[in-house]
């Protein structure tokens, strides 16, 4: 402690203790405390006190005359930048109304963007009180509290979202996340599904599964808006869900085929054929089929178009016999179709599949030549 104090102070010189009076104390052990701050190693500051600092803190422990105060001091450029106004903000919150918080937190979103927040301080204190704050909205019923837990997803999530693996799980984000997604309010939906990129990054498969549920009512949603942003927004869980929510979400898509948007229709058939290769067997032919020949009839043409492409995507997965009996006959017909776009597409898609087929064509060729072959010595070894 001794460190801190001033040398008048320690040497017991009333006189000069007078002459400071208690502001003059205080300047110097703040200055004091500055140097030891920016001094320790662990600061990353490269042992030196920033030059516009650096300046007051000499003007605090000057020797002789009127030292200058820590109220001044605190008009240092320094203190006045994003990051300190950030955490006295902070400091002051819990006693701020919730119209107050709630545009804190509406401003942190685009700091944390900027990268504004360094990482050290958004994990270690401002994180931390956001998802106290979450909790805190998610055990209110008002308006008000609605309001705040809208506002303080954004800098949350994007803060976690940044975080690695390790720290997250750390962080008790994850623990919020299927209250938040089984909330009935759409801007809060509609903020979380920004983040599923992340969430199937950096949360468990188990997690992932646990918050199928909760977002596939979604789609449901009597808003297309949210039904196609949760379409979308759902393409990141797919590698992590497991075999019976993956059967789940292709009958969510073929449901969605028929929509009022044609846009939802178009993405959920996009989205099929994204996952087709993911289905077994049964659930291939049971779904995605079916799926592929109702939107080969759409009226909107980009579905049309989207059947086609998505059909190709799934050649790989579907057996030469779905081909020729379920897939060619679809595609002939738009072979002729009024829309450029969709028969130019339908020729590619037709070409490919030929392809497919005449190979397998050699193939049999190839097993019927082998079977008359054994036949042949078969019969030469019955005659000896």
């Amino acid at each position: 402690a001794s460190a801190f104090r001033s040398p008048e102070r320690a040497r017991a010189d009333l006189q000069a203790l007078t002459s400071q009076g208690a502001k003059g104390q205080d300047s110097w052990s703040a200055a004091a405390l500055i140097r030891y701050v920016y001094m320790d190693p662990r600061a990353g500051t490269g042992r030196k006190v920033p030059g516009q600092l650096a300046r007051a803190v000499e003007r605090m422990q000057a020797g002789t005359g009127r030292r200058m105060t820590c109220e001044k001091a605190l008009e240092c450029p320094l203190f006045k930048s994003g990051i300190v106004k950030l955490m006295t903000d902070m400091v002051q919150l819990p006693t701020r109304s919730d119209l107050d918080r709630s545009s804190f937190y509406q401003s942190l979103g685009p700091m944390v963007e900027a990268g504004s927040v360094p990482s050290g301080i958004g994990s270690g204190r401002v994180l931390p009180a956001l998802c106290s704050e979450c909790r805190s909205c998610l055990q209110r019923q008002d308006e008000d509290g609605r309001r705040v837990l809208v506002s303080v997803v954004e800098p949350m999530m994007r803060l976690a979202a940044g975080m690695e693996e390790d720290s997250y799980a750390r962080s008790g984000v994850d623990d919020l996340l299927v209250k938040l997604f089984k909330i009935n309010d759409r801007a809060v939906r509609g903020s979380m599904l920004r983040w599923t990129g992340a969430i199937a990054r950096l949360s468990k498969p188990k997690r992932v599964n646990e918050l199928f549920d909760p977002i596939c009512s979604g789609f449901t949603d009597s808003s297309p808006q949210l039904r196609e942003v949760t379409l979308k927004q759902t393409a990141p869980l797919v590698p992590h869900l497991t075999a019976a929510n993956l059967e789940k979400l292709a009958r969510y898509l073929m449901r969605l085929q028929a929509d009022a948007a044609p846009s939802i229709r178009t993405n959920a058939v996009i989205f099929v054929g994204k996952i087709a290769l993911s289905l077994g067997p049964h659930a291939r032919s049971r779904v995605v089929l079916p799926g592929f020949e109702r939107a080969a009839s759409d009226p909107f043409p980009h579905c049309r178009v989207s059947a086609l492409k998505a059909m190709q995507a799934c050649g790989p997965g579907m057996g030469q016999q779905d081909v020729a009996g379920k897939v060619m006959p679809v595609v002939v017909r738009m072979l002729l179709d009024e829309d450029a776009g969709v028969r130019k597409e339908a020729f590619k898609c037709a070409e490919t599949f030929f392809e497919g087929l005449k190979a397998r064509c050699a193939e049999m060729d190839e097993e019927d030549a082998r079977r008359r072959g054994a036949a042949a010595d078969a019969r030469v070894g019955g005659r000896g």
